[in-house]
């Protein structure tokens, strides 16, 4: 369901990246604010990831790890926004593919890390 999720969005902000135009973006973003709350499954999913004793410092260094990648993610598309005019790109199509390509890399990471509980399988 998580990656299901981070797929949509990807296909999500790479269909703004290519400018589908006022009536997509206007009904759009707020579907999509309202669909980008499985988010929260992420913290349900690193819960049952760890042990009982170790939950709460496993939930507090997730939560630090979000706000990392969101300062990440702000740096790199400002610096992708300052220079697209260089590039001849669209600042919008630059930043929004930008997003849509880290989207997908930390989809295909997840997808291919260990699942929460295979160690326990084996």
């Amino acid at each position: 369901m998580i990656i299901g999720f981070s797929i949509g969005a990807v296909a999500f902000f790479a269909m703004l990246a290519a400018n589908p135009g006022t009536l997509f973006t206007v009904i759009g973003v707020p579907v999509f604010a309202l669909l980008s709350g499985y988010s929260i499954l992420l913290y349900t999913y690193v819960k049952s990831a760890y042990p009982a004793t170790m939950t709460g410092r496993a939930l507090s260094v997730y939560t630090m790890a979000m706000f990392l990648g969101v300062a990440v993610m702000q740096w790199l598309t400002g610096a992708v926004a300052s220079a697209s005019a260089g590039w001849g790109v669209p600042t919008f199509a630059a930043v929004f593919g930008t997003v849509a390509l880290m989207l997908a890399a930390g989809t295909a990471a997840f997808a291919w890390l260990p699942r929460a509980g295979d160690a326990d399988a084996a």
